[in-house]
């Protein structure tokens, strides 16, 4: 085989990979973020209701920001997958449509 077509390959071999990785890093953060917040915030909720009408709205707060934490942490592991998602679909298509012998272009 070829070293340059095995190589060409390979590459695109791992851009697949790397996409595939970027999907699943950027899904959990987004699971994670979105769904910590909203399982923390019916908890914070359910404080309220149970202490009926003397609703400490200090504790609310403090149970709203501890909620948002995990929105706080989710965000950047799925921004980082969706970067490696992006580059991995931008190598892909580089890899893909750069010619096979550079030397045809001359």
């Amino acid at each position: 085989m070829d070293t340059k077509r095995y190589a060409k390959e390979t590459n695109m071999k791992v851009s697949v990979k790397i996409i595939i990785l970027g999907s699943v890093i950027f899904a959990g953060g987004f699971i994670f973020g979105v769904g910590g917040t909203v399982i923390s915030m019916i908890d914070a909720f359910n404080a309220v209701q149970e202490s009926g009408a003397t609703a400490d709205p200090d504790a609310l707060a403090e149970d709203i920001s501890n909620s948002l934490v995990t929105t706080a942490i989710g965000i950047p592991i799925a921004l980082i997958g969706f970067s490696l998602f992006v580059g991995g679909i931008i190598a892909y298509f580089i890899g893909r449509n750069k010619p096979e012998n550079s030397e045809k272009m001359a």
